[in-house]
């Protein structure tokens, strides 16, 4: 049983002490970037009006900035949200593929070039399970980025770098669930959990008789 075992256990080390060394940041790949801040009295006129043009019930209001400019983000409660530029009173979302690479490029700053990739996701990923749909990003930077921009928030949910994609892998063989890795309750883990536990029971349960025999060939004369 032991030998059955050994595998997946040296797995869980492995992987065990990749996830424990390796920085947080460094996995999910963060970025430095932060919106500018809003300056309040030089919008205050111009959102007044903009938010008695749009009737409704909404269950948040975020005042934000975006490409650098100030915008309102309306979540209705029934609905997608909408973001709309404060002095233009334009709606900015869902956005588009060029905006998309734009707010991408400005999440990982100048030295981030040209993308080599760009597509539109409207399934769930293992790397990204945030709102749907979404834009993903890809750049040949030594990183090997790869940034989510969700398409009716206009705005960047995740960055995620080479070494996210082998902590994915790490994780995976972690909780021994290459299917879903938010699940870690999953029959795998279970069975090899209860089979270690059978192992070191039944070693403890032969360790006694193990030492009596050593002893009793130590005492057998030739």
């Amino acid at each position: 049983l032991a030998l059955l075992i050994g595998l997946p256990i040296l797995g869980w080390f492995v992987s065990g002490l990749f996830i424990a060394f390796v920085p947080e940041d460094a996995i999910h790949g963060h970025s430095a970037h932060r919106d500018p801040p809003v300056v309040a009295g030089t919008i205050a006129a111009p959102l007044a009006a903009l938010l008695a043009r749009q009737p409704g019930d909404y269950s948040r209001i975020e005042l934000r900035t975006m490409l650098g400019r100030p915008v309102v983000q309306l979540t209705p409660t029934e609905g997608s949200p909408r973001v709309i530029d404060i002095r233009s009173g334009r709606v900015l979302t869902p956005v588009g593929r060029d905006m998309a690479i734009a707010l991408a490029r400005e999440a990982l700053g100048p030295g981030a070039g040209a993308p080599v990739d760009v597509r539109r996701i409207t399934a769930p990923l293992r790397a990204f399970p945030g709102p749907l749909p979404a834009w993903r990003v890809d750049f040949a930077d030594a990183d090997g980025s790869q940034v989510y921009v969700a398409a009716d928030l206009g705005r960047v949910m995740a960055t995620r770098t080479r070494l996210f994609r082998v902590f994915d892998v790490m994780w995976s063989i972690h909780i021994l669930n290459f299917a879903d890795p938010r699940g870690i309750n999953t029959p795998w883990l279970w069975g090899l959990a209860a089979l270690a536990t059978v192992v070191a029971a039944t070693g403890f349960i032969m360790l006694p008789g193990r030492l009596r025999l050593r002893r009793r060939r130590r005492t057998v004369p030739d």
